[in-house]
């Protein structure tokens, strides 16, 4: 388990036969397109914004956020610098933020 940048040097280096990677990737790997999946939010039933249909993505901004990634390679990462978005982390992988409350 690692975030896309590792995979490809476990790959390249012979550590493992195969992963799955966001594409595109690296020219010098083969790749199969498997499946393309959705971004979706997770939140509380009770929460505001539960019920929208489509959640707006300027909306991670105003609550707290749980970044189940690292690495540089990753896809709402760079939706949140694509829209000028900071979000406010109180978690990421392995390792807890402190409460800003």
């Amino acid at each position: 388990m690692g975030d896309y940048t590792e995979i490809e040097s476990w790959i390249l280096e012979g550590r493992v036969d195969c992963g799955f990677l966001r594409l595109p990737t690296l020219p010098e790997l083969e790749t199969i397109f498997l499946e393309q999946d959705r971004l979706l939010v997770v939140l509380p039933e009770d929460h505001q914004m539960a019920n929208y249909e489509c959640f707006p993505v300027k909306a991670l901004h105003d609550f707290p956020f749980m970044l189940l990634e690292k690495g540089a390679k990753a896809e709402i990462s760079e939706i949140f610098e694509k829209c000028n978005i900071e979000p406010k982390v109180h978690f990421t992988h392995g390792m807890i933020m402190p409460s800003c409350q």
